[in-house]
């Protein structure tokens, strides 16, 4: 996701390297972003709720494409 913003090209740059395959681009801007991730204490990574991030962000990147393992249940019929 870093791979397209100007955090990642800036003069700084962040000096990583991404992982191969194509480029993701955001659905949303900045303010749906911030919105969505109000009151998230992003000062150390483990102070955010990695559940809730996760399916925030599979939300705001993949659109209505079920959440995967939303659809089965461990123990169902499958298994």
């Amino acid at each position: 996701m870093l791979k397209t913003t100007a955090l990642a090209k800036g003069p700084a740059g962040l000096g990583a390297r991404f992982a191969k395959g194509p480029d993701v681009k955001s659905r949303h801007g900045a303010r749906y972003w911030a919105e969505a991730t109000a009151g998230f204490d992003f000062s150390e990574a483990d102070r955010v709720p990695a559940a809730r991030f996760n399916r925030l962000l599979w939300e705001g990147l993949m659109g209505g494409r079920p959440y995967p393992g939303a659809a089965r249940q461990v123990g169902g019929e499958d298994d």
